[in-house]
């Protein structure tokens, strides 16, 4: 036991030069970053941050939900090491990004390189993955600096919107976990949500309005909404969701999908590459709209059926135009199955992808099914 006692000794008195001291900043002392935009100008990273900043009665710590509770810092460097160092020497105050909730991109900026500001923030060990990372329709300035009166501070509200829009599938991923693990296997094209400022209501708002279409590190095309969704139809990932179908001479149907999967498998068809898509859908009924009025009976069910699987295929079809077709981009990761699949296929063709997919066939076969119909059953 003394024996013991004596090596337990021994190694803490070994550990104890190898223990540094951490620098200790107060509260006080800290900007907490609620949201940080990065635009690029003139060959120089401008950065805008927006900060927490109480604005309560009640102490340091308090603050009044009424009041938006954010400072802004703007400063701009060679890098974006060096334009956050600028931010701590305006403003007196230590940078920190723990509480960060959102990163915006200016459009500028993912034009010239979007995976200079992804390296930047991945590395920060103080950034949680799951941050928001979107791409702004203009300057991302303009985002993070707009004084939103929703939530404790603007950047909130921002955050609020991208949940509903990820909740509801208007997009596909859009935290940088998904960005940066697509970009670190190997895949050169990627989807990022895409942000704009509103003044519907007289007062600033933001929305998420369709995607970035990203290759080679840089963007290269918008995405509409639809086309988000026919990429998050092709990947079986359309579930919680609702879907508007016109019904020929009949109005529309009100659709809540349930379950949605997706298999794809690769062939070779006399020499060319087709890829058969099976894509299986499990709706609700919820509602028919029609001039007539009427109830929702059985015999409805198999033109709701043909009409939804009409759309999706549809959907599909834009997002394949845009991306394979348009860019050559493999949103949809296309060179994973080939790889699997096909493996002497793709070593022969490997060093342009582009080429692989050139003239590619697709093959699908949509499946929906109304399995619930009316309003009983509604989150069940």
């Amino acid at each position: 036991m003394k024996r013991l006692s004596l090596l337990i000794a021994l190694v803490l008195s070994l550990s104890l030069p190898l223990c540094g001291c951490m620098e200790t900043i107060r509260l006080k002392d800290r900007a907490i970053v609620q949201a940080v935009g990065v635009d690029y100008e003139d060959q120089k990273f401008q950065l805008t941050f927006q900060y927490f900043v109480p604005s309560g009665s009640g102490g340091q710590t308090a603050f009044d939900a009424s009041e938006l509770n954010n400072n802004i810092i703007r400063s701009e460097g060679d890098t974006i090491t060096e334009a956050v160092s600028e931010a701590t020497r305006k403003e007196g105050k230590q940078i920190f990004f723990g509480s960060n909730k959102i990163i915006v991109i200016g459009k500028a900026m993912a034009e010239e390189n979007l995976k200079k500001a992804v390296d930047y923030f991945n590395a920060n060990h103080q950034l949680h993955p799951s941050v928001y990372l979107m791409i702004a329709e203009e300057s991302a300035s303009k985002i993070v600096t707009a004084q939103i009166s929703r939530g404790i501070v603007p950047a909130s509200a921002i955050e609020q919107v991208a949940d509903n829009a990820m909740n509801h599938r208007h997009m596909n991923g859009g935290r940088m976990v998904d960005v940066v693990s697509k970009l670190e296997t190997g895949h050169d094209s990627v989807d990022v949500p895409m942000v704009k400022l509103s003044q519907q209501s007289g007062k600033p708002e933001v929305e998420i309005d369709g995607g970035a279409l990203i290759k080679k590190d840089k963007m290269v095309d918008t995405l509409t909404e639809q086309e988000i969704q026919g990429i998050i139809w092709f990947l079986g990932k359309m579930e919680d969701a609702t879907m508007t179908v016109s019904l020929p001479e009949k109005g529309s149907a009100a659709l809540e999908i349930l379950e949605c999967s997706s298999r794809m498998k690769p062939r070779l068809e006399e020499g060319r590459l087709v890829f058969d898509v099976k894509i299986r859908c499990d709706s609700a009924l919820r509602e028919l709209i029609s001039d007539e009025g009427g109830d929702i009976t059985q015999e409805i069910v198999p033109l709701v059926q043909q009409m939804q699987e009409r759309k999706i295929r549809q959907l599909i079809n834009l997002a394949l135009n845009k991306t394979l077709r348009g860019h050559g981009a493999d949103i949809l990761r296309l060179t994973d199955h080939v790889k699997k699949y096909l493996p002497n296929y793709y070593n022969e063709h490997r060093d342009n992808l582009e080429a692989m997919f050139e003239n590619s066939g697709f093959n699908f076969e949509i499946v929906c099914n109304i399995s619930r119909m009316g309003l009983e059953a509604s989150g069940n």
